[in-house]
């Protein structure tokens, strides 16, 4: 059996940005504390429009077996107020046109190709991806500018759900990741994307639950995240947590309770450090991972 499906869609966005007043503030860069006065950021409404396609199919080996692939196209725009909160204005000027700072509209071309499978307990599912954009975005927080450049993605997943018994069940999860860019505008790919946009290129989840006839319920998670560690780029540490879970029928409601990070373990919280660099170091500000948290909770449906 084959299955192709493929469409067309006519998008618009509509942005629109109020006359505002960015106050004075201190930029943080290499050779010190900049002061930045006030500017005056003058909006105006604006209209970003795409047509953008999809092609898909699903191609049946076996009842249990199909392998499946696409190409799809989105377009999305970037957060609006992560740059018009830290617009800079012309030297001598104390104003600046929203119209002069806003980015392109970005459209993503992403190629798909993976292969299924599900049988009566067992369901796995791999796949293989590349996106791909001419204005993909980047923030720099040492300059707090939003730049845009030629970039590509290309990741992996896999998934493996086994229901080992009516009552219990195991899942485990893998995602692989990474990127390049375009970094000085040549229109060659020739450099990392930075660690804001991949925090961490592989992801292990395994993941169990198990219902006992007396009503309680429980689950189990181990999650690994690896460390992200390429040339001129700072070096993020991995990253290991169990979590713990339950819940129980009391009266007419449900006790919930878990742990996270059941063993406190001190470590680097890797997407907190990847959102921003130390210009005067040029290593990450780095950011603690939560330690154990204990929650219990109550709660009645009607």
């Amino acid at each position: 059996r084959r299955d192709l499906s493929a469409g067309f869609r006519a998008e618009r966005v509509s942005l629109d940005v109020e006359d505002f007043t960015r106050p004075a503030a201190g930029l943080l860069t290499a050779a010190g504390v900049f002061p930045l006065t006030a500017v005056d950021v003058i909006g105006g409404e604006f209209d970003y429009d795409a047509i953008v396609g999809n092609l898909g199919f699903v191609y049946k080996l076996s009842p249990a077996t199909s392998i499946y692939g696409g190409f799809s196209q989105g377009l999305s725009l970037p957060d609006v107020g992560a740059y018009t909160r830290r617009a800079i204005a012309s030297a001598g000027e104390t104003s600046v046109s929203f119209a002069s700072i806003r980015p392109e509209a970005q459209i993503v071309d992403t190629w798909e190709l993976g292969m299924r499978y599900n049988a009566q307990r067992v369901s796995i599912d791999s796949s293989v991806y590349l996106s791909t954009s001419d204005e993909g975005v980047v923030f720099d927080s040492a300059t707090n500018e939003i730049t845009q450049q030629k970039e590509r993605v290309r990741g992996a997943e896999y998934s493996l759900d086994n229901a080992m018994r009516e009552d219990w069940s195991v899942e485990a999860l893998l995602a692989n990741v990474e990127g390049r860019q375009d970094s000085d505008g040549d229109g060659e790919i020739d450099s990392w994307l930075p660690n804001n946009r991949i925090p961490t290129p592989f992801t292990a989840t395994l993941y169990t639950d198990r219902s006992l006839d007396s009503g309680l319920t429980l689950s189990g998670e181990l999650v690994f995240s690896a460390k992200r560690s390429h040339p001129d780029l700072p070096h993020l540490e991995d990253m290991f947590t169990v979590n713990l879970g339950g819940s129980y029928p009391v009266g007419p409601g449900v006790v919930s309770f878990g742990v996270s990070n059941l063993f406190d373990r001190q470590q680097e919280n890797s997407t907190a450090s990847s959102v921003r660099v130390n210009p005067l170091t040029g290593d990450a500000v780095r950011g603690a991972d939560e330690g154990r948290r204990v929650a219990l909770g109550y709660s009645v449906s009607f």
